[in-house]
């Protein structure tokens, strides 16, 4: 095993993309495992919905609370975190390159993106009606960023 990493080590060091190219792959693949993961909490929070059929008449108490638990976390622990996430990414592409505004940054900060996936599938347990796309896509975008950041 010794021969093949340091074979695949030269060849990385040497290809001319260098470390570049390895982080970026191996970025995509933990953003893909993490969207998959997320997409498998999804469907897991919809079959287990706590509505009517599920809770009974408590479903009456359950859905304003559990609502108002998950807008309070997103209104006090990270604004950001509201929304789709589709313009949170598309406002964060635009202004890359320019001098960095920390406003700007926390839009794809883990912070917001924990606080966006709780607070998702906190509603959605309480019978709210969410897609997955836009959140997909801001979990996505977060991490790989994230990644780089930290590569």
């Amino acid at each position: 095993m010794i021969p093949r990493t340091k074979a695949f080590m030269k060849a990385v060091s040497t290809h001319r993309y260098g470390l570049t190219l390895f982080a970026f792959i191996l970025a995509a693949v933990l953003t893909g495992l993490a969207s998959v993961y997320f997409m498998r909490a999804f469907e897991f929070a919809l079959a287990h919905r706590l509505d009517f059929h599920r809770a009974g008449w408590w479903s009456l108490l359950t859905t304003p609370l559990l609502f108002l638990l998950a807008v309070e976390s997103i209104r006090r622990i990270e604004p950001c975190a509201g929304g789709s996430g589709i313009p949170q990414v598309i406002l964060a592409v635009k202004s890359h390159g320019k001098e960095p505004d920390p406003a700007l940054s926390s839009l794809v900060s883990p912070l917001t993106i924990a606080v966006k996936v709780v607070t998702i599938l906190t509603a959605l347990l309480a019978g709210a009606s969410i897609g997955r796309e836009g959140p997909t896509v801001h979990l996505a975008a977060s991490l790989f960023v994230a990644f780089l950041l930290l590569a």
